[in-house]
């Protein structure tokens, strides 16, 4: 009924590339190379469901739950690798897209008065993330293009690619949201509008580290080990806080907007070590907008504005600041 409603689906998504690149190998006096083509597919069934509950005429709750899917980059899976002196470049063609399995639940109260008013909390479920990868592998079995040229080196290899990581990363926040006009003012306060949209977000992951320790075995001799740990950080490219402003003003064909952006402390660079650790600095912009009508042909004219105060987009090193 008008109460109660659920919308269930799924979506069928299949993906192929076919990318070719140069893998090339430094040797003395000389760089010998090839070119290589691999083509890869990925299909994912992606279920949804969409739960509407509207018990009152000025409130309604809203549940969703989704599936998405994100790519790794191109530069990443195209298949080229790099054969230095003591270094392996290598793209990881095999890269699987991360999956997210999302929630979604928000709370809404609307009338002539109050607007537009909501509340609510998300969580994701991010799998098989793709991250940097640094190793120092003695057996090249796990990369079949690698392994011939590099069974018979006796030196060590520092291995950069990227990988899935194996480990399940959540994110979660919560947000809100106002919007509303003014239009019970007097004149000339009855056109202005406001729009404000406020989010927090948490997150955690943990990122794969790999280094080396020196020792000496039961004969005395200097030996070297790769040791594989993690480190819990928060995700990378996730910000803390958002907040979006906009105010208004319309009267007939004309409308107005200056709108800020604050953002605070988005994650840029994760690492084992703090001080190589980056986050940005708070971010706040202005921009301007203006829109109006003509009286021919249905013309409008538009100018905008960016960025009003020449904000500066600052990173900063983990290690300088405190409350991180």
């Amino acid at each position: 009924g008008d109460m109660i409603t659920v919308v269930p689906g799924a979506r069928y998504q299949n993906l192929s590339t076919t990318y070719t690149g140069i893998r090339a190998e430094q040797i003395p006096g000389n760089l010998m190379y090839t070119e290589a083509t691999e083509t890869q597919s990925h299909g994912y069934l992606l279920p949804m469901l969409h739960f509407r509950l509207k018990p009152l005429d000025w409130f309604q709750f809203h549940f969703a739950y989704t599936n998405t899917l994100n790519y790794a980059d191109y530069n990443a899976i195209i298949p080229r690798y790099y054969i230095g002196t003591n270094a392996i470049q290598y793209n990881n063609y095999k890269l699987k897209p991360a999956t997210s399995e999302n929630f979604d639940a928000m709370m809404s109260f609307y009338g002539n008065e109050i607007g537009l008013f909501s509340i609510g909390g998300f969580k994701k479920q991010i799998k098989d993330l793709v991250l940097p990868s640094k190793s120092y592998p003695k057996e090249y079995s796990a990369y079949p293009e690698l392994y011939d040229k590099m069974k018979n080196k006796t030196e060590s290899y520092v291995l950069l690619t990227y990988a899935n990581s194996p480990i399940t990363i959540n994110i979660w926040g919560i947000e809100t949201e106002w919007q509303t006009n003014f239009w019970y003012l007097p004149e000339p306060l009855n056109g202005l509008v406001l729009n404000v949209n406020y989010t927090h977000i948490f997150s955690e992951a943990e990122y794969p580290k790999t280094y080396l320790i020196t020792y000496l075995d039961e004969n005395w001799v200097q030996q070297t080990k790769a040791v594989d740990t993690v480190y819990s950080t928060r995700l990378l490219y996730q910000p803390k806080d958002i907040i979006n402003i906009s105010l208004g003003y319309d009267y007939l064909g004309f409308s107005m907007r200056i709108s800020m952006l604050y953002q605070d402390n988005v994650f840029k660079k994760p690492d084992f070590w703090y001080q190589n650790r980056i986050h940005s600095d708070k971010y706040v912009r202005f921009d301007l907008s203006a829109k109006q009508e003509l009286p021919w042909y249905g013309i409008q004219v538009f100018f905008n504005l960016n960025n009003l105060t020449a904000a500066d987009d600052k990173d900063i090193n983990q290690k300088t600041v405190k409350n991180c």
